[in-house]
């Protein structure tokens, strides 16, 4: 997908249509791992492979787990334009599947700007640009962050400047691609929509994946009959041998066991 935002060829142009199915097939494949008790936490362009027939397949699960709803996960896990809040600032408690919500709502307005909406910023502080787009963090988000010192610098950052959500309707018309703003502004509601409920501070108010595939927005380009669902969730990670050779044969015999397990007519 990387590749198919950043090329100026003409043959490279997706109308509208292409870019909702696009989304829904990443929802798609979202839903999939989401059945299982998965989640990926690096969803971005670069893992996204676009065949020659323009479809989708999510790639690199070198980051994903299995949800733990309970206890706090590892933070710091994915790419910080495309990172939810709550995973690049280490909120406290457990993050579930809605840190891919985030992701997605992201890619859509690359994808239609050719611009990477959380780019740029001094490279330390990527939460400011964040802010830039999406308005000040809200004050229980800051009390439940885990560092104590970012805490104290993100309210005094708060108190010095004042930051607004855009209004993303005009960021797009502003921004959006030559080709694609026709459209852009014939699906202002729920494009809109659609952006505003994936890139919410709080993931108590994003869009599930269930919500998401079947907001106006993917309306024409959703087909049920290719959401596929495991039959039941994967089994909480289980501590690995101490000793190193039978660690990788037990990692070896988990992955075979997965391979095994896959449904053959899986496909986005």
């Amino acid at each position: 997908m990387r590749k198919v935002i950043d090329s100026e060829e003409e043959v490279d142009r997706y109308d509208m249509v292409t870019v909702k199915r696009w989304v829904a097939e990443l929802l798609r494949a979202c839903k999939y791992l989401n059945s299982a008790g998965v989640i990926h936490r690096d969803v971005k362009p670069e893992n996204i492979c676009i065949n020659d027939n323009w479809k989708l397949t999510l790639l690199d699960l070198g980051t994903a787990r299995v949800i733990d709803r309970v206890n706090t996960m590892t933070h710091e896990r994915g790419t910080h334009p495309y990172m939810a809040i709550e995973v690049q600032l280490k909120v406290e408690g457990a993050y579930d599947e809605k840190v891919d919500m985030w992701s997605v709502g992201a890619i859509l307005c690359e994808l239609l700007t050719g611009q990477i909406l959380f780019g740029g910023g001094d490279g330390k502080n990527p939460y400011h640009i964040v802010m830039c787009r999406c308005g000040p963090l809200e004050t229980d988000v800051i009390d439940r962050l885990t560092d104590s010192i970012l805490r104290r610098n993100l309210r005094r950052d708060l108190e010095k400047k004042t930051y607004e959500r855009i209004d993303f309707m005009e960021y797009l018309s502003d921004e959006g691609r030559k080709w694609l703003r026709d459209d852009i502004n014939r699906n202002t509601d729920a494009l809109t929509c659609f952006i505003d409920k994936t890139l919410q501070y709080n993931p108590d108010y994003r869009l599930s994946v269930e919500h998401a595939l079947s907001h106006p927005f993917l309306l024409e380009v959703r087909d049920q009959s290719r959401e596929v669902a495991v039959a039941e969730e994967m089994a909480s990670e289980e501590d690995l041998p101490e000793d190193y050779a039978e660690a990788i044969d037990e990692c070896k015999r988990r992955i075979w066991r997965e391979i095994q397990a896959a449904p053959k007519y899986l496909s986005v």
